[in-house]
């Protein structure tokens, strides 16, 4: 992964991965967040990538893709959360279960004129509080943020009005040979 990389096998080592800068933070193994209404979920800053083992081409068959899950109950909650530049997100699991009442709730959320984002081969599964009727999505993409969205993404959003794919501005969005995306 190179001398700005990282190896990451636990909640805390991800953590700090993220929130030093790392460019790229390879998850290995399943990773358990814990609830992240206390202790915050993951802030991706300029050019970081997080991706999987698969990514580096040492991927075993029937192991499964290295994941992050995380549950939280809280408004505006996000499992990843991107404002900058030149992200990438890829050869994931991600599965996060947001059990609020009430408010916005995103698996991958960017917003605003600087965030950018590539995703690929992902498994996403998102659990939604069904007595929740504001928005809230698997994948969030509002005004301003531009994703390329590549292949292989899957979506299993769940809830009352979960949407898997929200796109506020699809001008800034392509999507090439994704599948299974709700």
């Amino acid at each position: 992964v190179g001398e700005n990389g990282a190896v990451v096998s636990t909640a805390e080592e991800l953590r700090d991965a993220v929130n030093s800068g790392k460019e790229t933070i390879c998850v290995y193994g399943k990773i358990d967040l814990g609830d992240i209404s206390t202790s915050g979920g993951l802030s991706l800053q300029e050019n970081q990538k997080l991706v999987g083992v698969e990514y580096f081409g040492n991927f075993k068959d029937g192991e499964g893709f290295s994941g992050i899950s995380a549950t939280a109950n809280i408004t505006r909650k996000n499992l990843i959360y991107i404002q900058k530049d030149g992200c990438l997100i890829s050869d994931l699991d991600l599965n996060y279960e947001n059990m609020m009442e009430i408010g916005n709730a995103f698996t991958i959320y960017a917003e605003g004129s600087n965030a950018s984002v590539t995703l690929q081969n992902l498994n996403i599964s998102s659990k939604f509080n069904d007595n929740n009727t504001a928005a809230k999505a698997s994948i969030a993409l509002q005004a301003g943020a531009t994703a390329d969205i590549r292949k292989n993404i899957k979506i299993n959003s769940s809830g009352h009005g979960a949407i898997g794919l929200y796109i506020y501005n699809y001008s800034n969005v392509s999507i090439s040979s994704a599948s299974n995306v709700n």
